[in-house]
Formats: C-alpha cells, sequence, structure tokens
C-alpha cells in the first residue's frame, strides 16, 4: 500500500507541475550571470530566485522550471529585468535586447521589453500582447472624441466592453478573462467620462463580489489603485480611533474600525487592505515605523488568512531595518562559509561594503577601495559582504581575488541584503566607533555626480 500510494502521488506531482523551458538571446551580456525570480506577492512585489545561469559566450541563457499555473516571471541581472507570463508546458524563445546596458549609475533598475519568437497564439502571452494592442488602438481612434463629443465617447466605450465581454465568453482561459476584466477596469473605468462608473459601482463589481485574486498582477494594480491613500479619504474621527488601535497592535480593533468604512465590507478585502494601508504608511508620516511594523509582525503571526500572514511577513522583509543614528542591527556577520563579529572591532569606525562580482560597475570600484584600504586601512575597519556564487567566470574570479580584506558571502537570495536596505550594487555603509550607522548609503571610493567621495570623511575621521 506504502508503493501504491507514493505512485498514486507520484503522478498527482506530474499533473499538477508542468515544465517551462525559457531560451533567451542576451547578445550584450556574454559570460554574465542571468536570473530567473517570481513574484511572492503582488503587494510587497518581493521576488524570490528560481534559478540563475551563465549567459554563454554567444549570448544564449536556458531557463528551466516547474509551473503549475500561469505565473508571471522576471529574468535578467541585477540592473535589467525584464519579465514575461509563463504558461505550464510552454517554451519560449526570447531575446533581451538592452537600449542602455551599461548604465553609468545603476541607482535604478531598468526595465527591458522581451522580444518573444514564434509565440504560440494560445499561449497567455500572446493573447495579452494581442489584447494590448487592440485596446490601445480603440482607445487612440476615439480619444479626440472624449472632449468634443462625451457622448459619442462613452457610447464607444459601451461597445468596447462589449467587445471585451464577447472575448471573456469566447476564450477558455479563466486567467486571461480575469486579465480582460482588470485591464477594463485600470485603464478604462479609472478615466472620467460620461457614464463613467461610481467608486461604489467600481467597488461592487470587480473587489466586493469578487475572489481576490492573489496570484494575478493585473487584479493587484487594480486594488493598489482603488485604495491608493485611503487613509486620507476616511472620516478623521475613525481615522484617528483607527491611529489608536494601530498604536495599540490591536487587530481586532483596527479591524472593526475599517468595517465602518466605505469599500471595506468584504472582511478578506479588508484584512489585505490593512496591510497595505501600513506598507504605504511607510513611506507616509501616519505612523511611527514601529507602529507599522509591531502591527505587521502580528498580522503574520496571527491573521486568520495565510495568504495574509505571508504577505506581511514580505512585506517586513523589504523595511530597511537599519537607520542613520541608531545602532548597526547586526553584531556578527554569519554567512556560508565566512564570519565576523563586528562589534569586536571597537574604536573603529566600519565602512560596510557590499559587492556583486557580476556587477561591472561594482568591479570598477575595486580598485579606488583598495587605494582607500591602503591609505586609512590602519584607521577604518574594511568589510566586504559579496554576492556568493558557486560557478564564477573569469572576470568574476578575478575580482573576488582582489578582495584580500574582511569579506563575507551570502546567497543573492539571503535575508541580509534586504533587511540592511540593499538593492544596488556596490553600496556602503559606513558605521561610527559606538556601533551606530553614520551614513547609510554611504558615499562610494568613486566620485558621484557632485563629485563627492568617501575620501574625505576618512581622512575627517582619521585625524587625531
Amino acid at each position: 500500500m506504502r508503493y501504491l500510494l507514493l505512485f498514486k502521488l507520484c503522478i498527482i506531482s506530474t499533473i499538477l507541475a508542468a515544465q517551462v523551458s525559457i531560451i533567451g538571446h542576451a547578445p550584450q551580456f556574454p559570460n554574465q550571470r542571468f536570473y530567473l525570480w517570481k513574484y511572492e506577492d503582488f503587494i510587497s512585489g518581493k521576488l524570490s530566485l528560481i534559478q540563475d545561469t551563465l549567459v554563454s559566450d554567444r549570448g544564449i541563457f536556458k531557463f528551466r522550471t516547474d509551473v503549475s499555473q500561469i505565473q508571471k516571471m522576471v529574468l535578467g541581472n541585477d540592473q535589467l529585468t525584464a519579465y514575461l507570463y509563463v504558461q505550464p508546458n510552454s517554451k519560449y524563445t526570447v531575446e533581451f535586447i538592452a537600449d542602455n546596458p551599461q548604465h553609468s549609475s545603476y541607482n535604478l533598475k531598468e526595465e527591458v521589453e522581451l522580444t518573444f519568437f514564434d509565440l504560440d497564439s494560445n499561449d497567455i502571452n500572446y493573447k495579452i500582447l494581442g489584447f494590448h494592442a487592440w485596446i490601445d488602438n480603440y482607445m487612440a481612434d476615439i480619444f479626440v472624441e472624449r472632449e468634443v463629443n462625451p457622448g459619442a465617447y462613452a457610447s464607444k466605450i459601451t461597445f468596447l466592453k462589449m467587445l471585451a465581454a464577447k472575448d471573456i465568453k469566447a476564450d477558455t482561459s479563466t486567467y486571461f478573462a480575469n486579465f480582460i476584466r482588470y485591464t477594463i477596469a485600470n485603464d478604462i473605468d479609472n478615466q472620467r467620462y460620461l457614464g463613467a462608473p461610481s467608486n461604489q459601482e467600481k467597488y461592487r463589481q470587480y473587489l466586493e463580489r469578487s475572489p481576490i485574486r492573489y496570484e494575478c498582477d493585473f487584479y493587484m494594480d487594480y486594488f493598489k489603485s482603488f485604495y491608493n491613500q485611503y487613509l486620507s479619504q476616511i472620516d478623521s474621527e475613525i481615522s484617528d480611533k483607527l491611529f489608536a488601535a494601530f498604536a495599540a497592535n490591536n487587530l481586532t480593533a483596527s479591524d472593526t474600525l475599517l468595517a465602518k468604512c466605505d469599500y471595506s465590507s468584504n472582511p478578506e478585502l479588508r484584512s489585505l487592505l490593512r496591510i497595505y494601508l501600513l506598507k504605504q504608511a511607510l513611506s507616509d508620516d501616519f505612523l511611527p515605523k514601529t507602529v507599522i511594523l509591531s502591527n505587521l509582525k502580528n498580522i503574520s503571526k496571527n491573521s486568520i488568512y495565510p495568504e495574509h500572514r505571508k504577505i506581511a511577513l514580505n512585506v517586513l522583509s523589504q523595511v530597511d531595518l537599519i537607520q542613520v543614528g541608531s545602532s548597526f542591527i547586526l553584531e556578527e556577520l554569519v554567512g556560508t562559509k565566512e564570519r565576523v563579529n563586528l562589534s569586536e572591532m571597537s574604536n573603529k569606525h566600519i565602512y560596510l561594503h557590499a559587492f556583486n562580482p557580476s556587477n561591472t560597475n561594482a568591479i570598477s570600484e575595486l580598485s579606488a577601495l583598495k587605494k582607500l584600504i591602503k591609505t586609512y586601512g590602519s584607521k577604518i575597519e574594511f568589510v566586504t559582504i559579496y554576492v556568493e556564487k558557486n560557478d564564477l567566470n573569469a572576470s568574476e574570479q578575478h575580482a573576488m581575488e582582489q578582495i584580500n580584506w574582511t569579506r563575507v558571502g551570502f546567497p543573492i537570495d539571503h535575508e541580509i541584503w534586504t533587511s540592511l536596505g540593499i538593492r544596488t550594487f556596490p553600496y556602503y555603509i559606513l558605521i561610527d566607533r559606538d556601533f551606530n550607522v553614520m551614513a547609510a548609503p554611504a558615499l562610494s571610493p568613486t566620485p558621484n555626480g557632485k563629485y563627492e567621495t568617501i575620501e574625505k570623511t576618512f581622512f575627517e575621521l582619521s585625524k587625531p
């Protein structure tokens, strides 16, 4: 019976997970590391690494993974990324061409538009690209009438919706049907035009009476658009009480208060809304960060909705835990192979350097960093945390060999990168003698746009 059960489980596993292969051409990135990520959720936007590979000399990269349903994935390197939707039992041939592959600053990730080859007409990407092209052309043709003939414009919007409804009925893909529905909601119903639906109508049609589609980025885009800056829209008396409930970390009280507000009658939707409010509050002045973090921790442990526990945890993992003037959060760095106790580096400032050997800009700064170490290494402690890779190409290996000072390696998906707010490479943090954060990010060894480097700071700190 045990063998029979195992056989049945293997069959079920094969049915649930089907393989997807992605073969790509990235001629600008030979011998560089490429990654494939999936979204853990679309509220936090957190990505988790699925695979990494080395682009060949000819610019060819390949990924192969199992998926059980249509989902959005991201591929690329540390600076440039592109997205695609993948569906089970599919093979994708793509081209990854960047307009500016060696961006001068790398301060922001850039998005590359993939080119697909031989895309099947039944594939979700083919359908999505086709629908986008159709709706863009249709709206471009009627746009001029929005001001000069609003009645005709409204009629043509109604006709567009009728055509879209026919497509939904004719297509067998529930995922694509939802894509059409929420694309209409985002791109059409959010416009101001004669006869446009009210917020109450949109809430009933797209949110209140529909299941939460956690796996769909377009649903979550609409959710975030609909509830954007929601705290500023509710009654001041309720908002004051809500802030008090958050301050008390009382989930029951905050839920009860939100239930009195507009567009929050659905309990599961309201619970998700609360997470989104807390996430938005991280960049506003509504609540202290400590209050936000305590509520998210509470939700991550005690929410009745498993998805919400996961989302709250993901939002928490993306919060920059280091603040200038506060104690540095990690007394010890424990990597896969190395470890270092930072708290033992007494009576010295620490210059923490985050390095990725696949990043050309990070490599180019190594020589300037080595000069600083030669000049100030006796008075300032230099520590490098680096992205650990199993197989390095020649340039990556050469770069790692240059780092002959204290270093600790962590995998690219390790939580340390998000905990320290490190989203680009290279990155620097300056810690003072009392183990407090002086700067994050700190100036780099090479000049920025204002011709500033960290050397002036080091010179001042090194004075007797």
